[in-house]
């Protein structure tokens, strides 16, 4: 049993402020209108990849131009090379006036391609960010919530009179031991020495014998019995697990309101795998909520939500694991890795039908040059990113891996979509070229 605190000194105490970036608030937004945030993660990165089409579009359309270009003047190039040997200069000079030839700008399609990829760069970086932030934002508000029940139904219930009888007895039978045990060794000493006068090292001596016989009275059955009837009495016959079950139920039902689950995933803010549990320990709530314990504050700092005096930490970690002593029957085995295995399953597939490896319908009579013209990457690719989007979906909460999942399953479905209109277009855009060049005259004799 332990001593009952001042509850003002815990985290519940001082309110957690919503995040402010962009991302954030238009997550929030998307929330708001979902109550699950699973599914406004879900739906989000869809709008999100809708929006940013256009611009994946005009980048694989560049892309085939540029594989198609390569296959044609490849060629041309490897004869140039044969004929200058090692003549660097005037290869460079004659594949140059080739790209003129086809009208291939080398600058020009590299920039775009930078510029695109740094563009998407620059949104996965800030996203993942602002995701993160809204999961320490979320964790945090989830324990404040559950923290305010259990404060709420200690004092609807009376638990707060019951742990106030028991600590006080307590206390009595604490401070009794202590005074008699402090009395007998120091008649000790004062016996053993000859002299009542005594130095501070015994002093201490004594205080620390009477300290310790006093834990261990009131480590005695019969001392927690005598405090258990005190605390019974004081609140009519009511014990101590009757309190306990009556708070339990509140905040379980706060709990089961509050957190953010999808599917076969019971908290989206840790992994989606086997070997940890959905209920965070105090170690893992305080990394996901981005709390930071210092010694001391600077000069014009005050003490927040994710600033705290470490002077508080220990008071924080039992206030922390007795709200969630509460929710205990309610954890579960968290994932069974369904999204990370997925995540690789389809940016194979996606990489695959990317590079022209994958073929939806296969077109009849291809050209040498559409036969050449695959999209760039190989083998080492096809490890490398299904790789990198494993770990991070092993590595981070299972709502960043959402993200990472639909990113990956949107490009997918897009891919043979995306790939006919630039056929379409091209072919529409070659026809309008030789109509053009056939209704010119010609001033030949």
């Amino acid at each position: 049993m332990a001593n009952i605190v001042n509850f003002s000194n815990y985290i519940g105490a001082v309110a957690i402020n919503k995040p402010t970036g962009v991302w954030e608030q238009i997550i929030m937004a998307f929330h708001n209108g979902i109550p699950n945030y699973a599914w406004a993660i879900i739906i989000f990165t869809l709008v999100l990849k809708i929006v940013l089409l256009p611009i994946d579009f005009f980048n694989r359309r560049m892309t085939v131009k540029n594989t198609k270009v390569q296959a044609l003047v490849q060629p041309e190039i490897e004869k140039i090379q044969k004929k200058y040997g090692n003549n660097k200069q005037m290869i460079n000079q004659k594949t140059m006036e080739i790209y003129k030839k086809y009208n291939y700008n080398v600058t020009g399609s590299c920039a775009l391609m930078i510029v695109y990829m740094a563009l998407t760069l620059f949104i996965f970086i800030t996203l993942f960010s602002g995701l993160n932030s809204m999961a320490a934002y979320k964790v945090g508000f989830q324990f404040q919530e559950m923290e305010k029940t259990y404060d709420l139904a200690v004092e609807e219930t009376g638990y707060d009179v019951y742990l106030n009888a028991y600590n006080q007895k307590r206390d009595e039978i604490y401070n009794s031991e202590y005074t008699i045990a402090y009395n007998e060794k120091k008649e000790q000493i004062i016996a053993e020495k000859g002299s009542s006068d005594l130095t501070p090292e015994e002093l201490e001596t004594i205080s620390n014998y009477a300290k310790q016989k006093a834990q261990e009275k009131i480590n005695q059955q019969e001392s927690v019995n005598q405090m258990i009837v005190a605390a019974t009495t004081a609140t009519g016959g009511k014990t101590e697990e009757q309190f306990l079950n009556e708070i339990n139920l509140k905040v379980k039902e706060t709990y089961n309101n509050v957190k953010d689950s999808w599917l076969w995933i019971d908290n989206v803010w840790k992994s989606d795998v086997p070997w940890t549990n959905s209920i965070t320990s105090y170690d893992e709530y305080v990394s996901l909520a981005r709390i930071t314990y210092v010694k001391e504050l600077k000069e014009g700092q005050e003490e927040t939500f994710n600033l705290r005096l470490e002077a508080n930490k220990e008071a924080d970690k039992l206030k922390y694991e007795k709200v969630i002593s509460a929710i205990e029957s309610e954890n579960r085995v968290n994932g069974y890795m369904i999204i990370p295995i997925l995540a690789v399953v389809i940016n194979v597939l996606s990489m695959l039908a990317t590079q022209g490896k994958l073929k939806f319908k296969r077109k009849k009579n291809q050209t040498e040059e559409e036969k050449k013209a695959k999209a760039p990457g190989g083998l080492l690719m096809l490890i490398l990113i299904p790789g990198l989007m494993f770990y991070i979906t092993l590595s981070y909460n299972a709502v960043f891996g959402l993200y990472i999942l639909m990113s990956s399953l949107f490009g997918l479905a897009t891919t043979p979509l995306i790939n006919l209109c630039i056929t379409k277009l091209d072919d529409y855009l070659e026809k309008r070229r030789n109509k053009k060049s056939e209704g010119e005259p010609s001033y030949k004799r």
